[in-house]
């Protein structure tokens, strides 16, 4: 998991306060990049923990419900498309949620102290084909 301040994908040319990325790792290689955009709002408590870990000293870890940190609804759009950090590789399945969370003021200041600024800029569409759906979670 990392985060992204402001967003890298924007709605309707407009890029959200930021952007969390939880990053998956198949068996054979291939990634998956779940996208939680964030919008300032009322705080969070279930990102709290999140934001405790990546603003605290370096080392820190912590246990996350990652359940608890997607949107209450699980639409998405998805695309294929590469790495938003170098390399910036190819071949990354990405599903970015279009509910964003909300995040306080505070919240989103201490992201972004730590994250300021280290946002791709938006790339073009380049052929990319642009899918929407609707997610459902399952606990196993």
């Amino acid at each position: 998991m990392h985060a992204h301040t402001p967003a890298e994908h924007t709605v309707d040319g407009v890029a959200p306060v930021a952007e969390m990325h939880l990053v998956h790792t198949s068996d054979d290689g291939q990634l998956l990049v779940l996208s939680v955009l964030v919008d300032e709002g009322s705080a969070s408590e279930p990102w709290q923990t999140f934001l405790d870990t990546a603003t605290g000293p370096d080392g820190t870890t912590s246990t996350i419900d990652v359940a608890s940190l997607l949107p209450s609804s699980l639409q998405y759009w998805s695309y294929d498309g590469s790495l938003t950090t170098p390399p910036c590789s190819e071949g990354v399945s990405w599903v970015v949620f279009s509910e964003p969370v909300t995040l306080s003021a505070e919240q989103i200041a201490r992201l972004d102290a730590v994250h300021d600024h280290n946002a791709r800029p938006t790339q073009g569409l380049n052929g990319r084909v642009v899918r929407g759906g609707d997610a459902m979670l399952r606990s196993e």
